[in-house]
Protein backbone atom coordinates (compact mmCIF):
# COMPACT_ATOMS: atom_id res chain seq x y z
CA UNK A 1 0.00 0.00 0.00
CA UNK A 2 1.10 3.57 -0.64
CA UNK A 3 1.97 5.37 2.56
CA UNK A 4 1.40 9.06 3.25
CA UNK A 5 3.24 10.05 6.42
CA UNK A 6 1.85 12.94 8.44
CA UNK A 7 -0.33 14.12 11.29
CA UNK A 8 -3.69 12.51 11.90
CA UNK A 9 -6.46 14.78 10.63
CA UNK A 10 -9.97 15.15 12.02
CA UNK A 11 -11.44 13.52 8.90
CA UNK A 12 -9.19 10.43 9.11
CA UNK A 13 -10.74 7.07 9.96
CA UNK A 14 -11.53 6.67 13.65
CA UNK A 15 -13.01 3.66 15.41
CA UNK A 16 -14.40 2.63 18.80
CA UNK A 17 -13.19 -0.94 18.41
CA UNK A 18 -10.38 -2.87 16.77
CA UNK A 19 -11.74 -6.08 15.35
CA UNK A 20 -13.63 -7.63 18.25
CA UNK A 21 -11.80 -5.53 20.84
CA UNK A 22 -13.49 -2.36 22.15
CA UNK A 23 -11.28 0.68 22.78
CA UNK A 24 -11.29 2.64 26.01
CA UNK A 25 -13.40 5.81 25.57
CA UNK A 26 -10.60 7.93 27.03
CA UNK A 27 -8.10 6.91 24.34
CA UNK A 28 -8.33 10.15 22.42
CA UNK A 29 -5.74 9.24 19.77
CA UNK A 30 -5.69 5.43 19.65
CA UNK A 31 -9.03 5.47 17.86
CA UNK A 32 -7.09 7.00 14.94
CA UNK A 33 -3.76 5.21 15.42
CA UNK A 34 -5.03 1.64 15.51
CA UNK A 35 -7.18 1.62 12.34
CA UNK A 36 -4.38 3.33 10.41
CA UNK A 37 -1.65 0.96 11.61
CA UNK A 38 -3.65 -2.27 11.23
CA UNK A 39 -3.84 -1.62 7.47
CA UNK A 40 -0.20 -2.77 7.29
CA UNK A 41 -0.97 -6.21 8.73
CA UNK A 42 -0.75 -9.05 6.22
CA UNK A 43 -1.99 -12.62 6.49
CA UNK A 44 1.31 -14.41 5.87
CA UNK A 45 3.54 -11.88 7.62
CA UNK A 46 5.76 -12.23 10.66
CA UNK A 47 5.42 -9.00 12.66
CA UNK A 48 6.46 -7.43 15.97
CA UNK A 49 4.56 -5.07 18.26
CA UNK A 50 7.41 -3.26 20.01
CA UNK A 51 6.48 -1.73 23.35
CA UNK A 52 3.11 -3.48 23.23
CA UNK A 53 2.40 -2.61 26.89
CA UNK A 54 1.97 -4.83 29.92
CA UNK A 55 -1.58 -3.61 30.49
CA UNK A 56 -4.39 -4.68 28.17
CA UNK A 57 -3.79 -3.18 24.74
CA UNK A 58 -5.72 -4.75 21.84
CA UNK A 59 -3.33 -4.05 18.99
CA UNK A 60 -1.16 -7.15 19.41
CA UNK A 61 -4.30 -9.30 19.76
CA UNK A 62 -5.82 -7.84 16.60
CA UNK A 63 -2.56 -8.49 14.76
CA UNK A 64 -2.66 -12.11 15.92
CA UNK A 65 -6.04 -12.57 14.25
CA UNK A 66 -4.51 -11.54 10.90
CA UNK A 67 -0.80 -12.33 10.75
CA UNK A 68 1.02 -15.66 10.62
CA UNK A 69 3.22 -14.81 13.60
CA UNK A 70 3.18 -11.91 16.08
CA UNK A 71 5.91 -11.11 18.60
CA UNK A 72 4.59 -8.85 21.36
CA UNK A 73 7.62 -7.24 23.00
CA UNK A 74 7.65 -5.25 26.23
CA UNK A 75 10.15 -4.71 29.06
CA UNK A 76 7.61 -5.35 31.85
CA UNK A 77 7.21 -8.92 33.15
CA UNK A 78 3.52 -8.31 33.68
CA UNK A 79 3.13 -8.81 29.94
CA UNK A 80 3.18 -12.55 30.67
CA UNK A 81 0.01 -12.21 32.76
CA UNK A 82 -2.06 -11.17 29.75
CA UNK A 83 -4.25 -13.73 28.00
CA UNK A 84 -2.92 -15.20 24.78
CA UNK A 85 -5.52 -15.14 22.01
CA UNK A 86 -3.97 -17.88 19.84
CA UNK A 87 -0.79 -19.77 18.98
CA UNK A 88 0.40 -17.10 16.56
CA UNK A 89 1.02 -14.63 19.43
CA UNK A 90 4.36 -14.83 21.25
CA UNK A 91 5.09 -12.76 24.37
CA UNK A 92 8.69 -11.54 24.70
CA UNK A 93 9.83 -9.70 27.83
CA UNK A 94 12.67 -7.57 26.54
CA UNK A 95 13.92 -3.98 26.68
CA UNK A 96 14.31 -3.26 22.97
CA UNK A 97 16.78 -0.44 23.66
CA UNK A 98 19.22 -2.10 26.06
CA UNK A 99 18.71 -5.86 25.70
CA UNK A 100 19.97 -8.09 22.92
CA UNK A 101 17.35 -8.95 20.29
CA UNK A 102 19.64 -11.32 18.40
CA UNK A 103 17.46 -14.35 19.12
CA UNK A 104 14.40 -12.79 17.47
CA UNK A 105 13.61 -13.54 13.83
CA UNK A 106 13.54 -11.05 10.98
CA UNK A 107 10.20 -9.30 10.53
CA UNK A 108 8.13 -8.24 7.56
CA UNK A 109 6.68 -5.38 9.60
CA UNK A 110 7.61 -3.87 12.95
CA UNK A 111 4.91 -1.85 14.69
CA UNK A 112 5.70 0.70 17.39
CA UNK A 113 2.56 2.53 18.46
CA UNK A 114 2.84 5.61 20.68
CA UNK A 115 6.13 4.54 22.32
CA UNK A 116 9.00 6.46 20.71
CA UNK A 117 8.16 9.70 22.53
CA UNK A 118 8.95 7.95 25.83
CA UNK A 119 12.50 6.94 24.90
CA UNK A 120 14.25 10.25 25.54
CA UNK A 121 17.82 10.11 24.28
CA UNK A 122 17.54 6.47 23.17
CA UNK A 123 15.72 6.96 19.88
CA UNK A 124 18.74 6.08 17.76
CA UNK A 125 19.42 2.82 19.62
CA UNK A 126 15.78 1.76 19.32
CA UNK A 127 15.57 2.45 15.59
CA UNK A 128 18.94 0.80 14.96
CA UNK A 129 17.72 -2.32 16.74
CA UNK A 130 14.50 -2.28 14.74
CA UNK A 131 16.47 -1.90 11.49
CA UNK A 132 18.55 -4.97 12.33
CA UNK A 133 15.35 -7.01 12.69
CA UNK A 134 13.67 -5.73 9.54
CA UNK A 135 13.63 -7.71 6.31
CA UNK A 136 15.06 -6.06 3.23
CA UNK A 137 11.70 -4.85 1.93
CA UNK A 138 10.02 -4.52 5.31
CA UNK A 139 8.45 -1.54 7.06
CA UNK A 140 8.58 -0.02 10.52
CA UNK A 141 5.13 1.40 11.22
CA UNK A 142 5.17 4.09 13.88
CA UNK A 143 2.95 6.62 15.61
CA UNK A 144 4.15 9.10 18.20
CA UNK A 145 3.05 12.17 20.11
CA UNK A 146 4.25 15.58 18.96
CA UNK A 147 3.75 18.91 20.77
CA UNK A 148 0.70 20.56 19.21
CA UNK A 149 2.00 24.06 19.95
CA UNK A 150 5.77 23.87 19.67
CA UNK A 151 6.40 26.82 22.01
CA UNK A 152 4.28 25.38 24.85
CA UNK A 153 5.17 22.60 27.33
CA UNK A 154 3.49 19.20 27.34
CA UNK A 155 2.29 19.05 30.96
CA UNK A 156 1.36 15.36 31.32
CA UNK A 157 2.83 13.17 28.59
CA UNK A 158 6.00 13.74 26.54
CA UNK A 159 6.04 14.75 22.92
CA UNK A 160 8.85 14.63 20.38
CA UNK A 161 9.45 16.66 17.27
CA UNK A 162 9.27 15.08 13.82
CA UNK A 163 12.78 16.26 12.92
CA UNK A 164 14.17 14.38 15.95
CA UNK A 165 12.62 11.17 14.65
CA UNK A 166 14.01 11.87 11.19
CA UNK A 167 17.54 12.49 12.53
CA UNK A 168 17.45 9.26 14.53
CA UNK A 169 16.08 7.34 11.54
CA UNK A 170 18.88 8.62 9.31
CA UNK A 171 21.47 7.37 11.82
CA UNK A 172 19.77 3.96 11.65
CA UNK A 173 19.88 4.10 7.82
CA UNK A 174 16.11 4.34 7.60
CA UNK A 175 13.93 6.66 5.54
CA UNK A 176 10.24 7.45 5.13
CA UNK A 177 8.35 5.11 2.84
CA UNK A 178 6.22 7.46 0.75
CA UNK A 179 5.43 11.15 0.81
CA UNK A 180 5.49 13.29 3.95
CA UNK A 181 2.93 15.95 4.89
CA UNK A 182 4.25 18.18 7.68
CA UNK A 183 1.13 20.35 7.88
CA UNK A 184 -0.79 20.48 11.15
CA UNK A 185 -3.87 21.94 9.46
CA UNK A 186 -7.02 20.18 10.74
CA UNK A 187 -4.93 17.79 12.84
CA UNK A 188 -6.37 16.03 15.86
CA UNK A 189 -5.01 17.33 19.16
CA UNK A 190 -5.52 17.26 22.91
CA UNK A 191 -5.43 20.83 24.18
CA UNK A 192 -4.86 19.89 27.86
CA UNK A 193 -1.92 17.65 26.96
CA UNK A 194 -0.70 19.98 24.16
CA UNK A 195 -0.22 16.93 21.94
CA UNK A 196 -1.02 15.84 18.41
CA UNK A 197 0.02 12.58 16.72
CA UNK A 198 2.22 11.78 13.72
CA UNK A 199 2.05 8.52 11.79
CA UNK A 200 4.53 7.09 9.34
CA UNK A 201 6.28 4.07 7.87
CA UNK A 202 10.05 3.72 7.68
CA UNK A 203 12.06 1.46 5.39
CA UNK A 204 15.72 0.68 4.82
CA UNK A 205 17.34 3.66 3.11
CA UNK A 206 18.94 3.24 -0.29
Amino acid sequence: MTCVNGFFKINDTATSSLGKYPLEPGWWSRKYEYPWAIQFARQNARVADMGCGWMPRPFKDALALICRSVYAVDADNRLLEQPNVNDSLHFVVRDFVNDSLADLPLFDTIFCISVLEDLGDHLVEALQNFALLLKKNGRIVITYDVPWLADKPCPRYPGIQVHDIEKAAAKAYLAWDGDVDYSKDNCIFHSDFNLTVFHGALKHAG
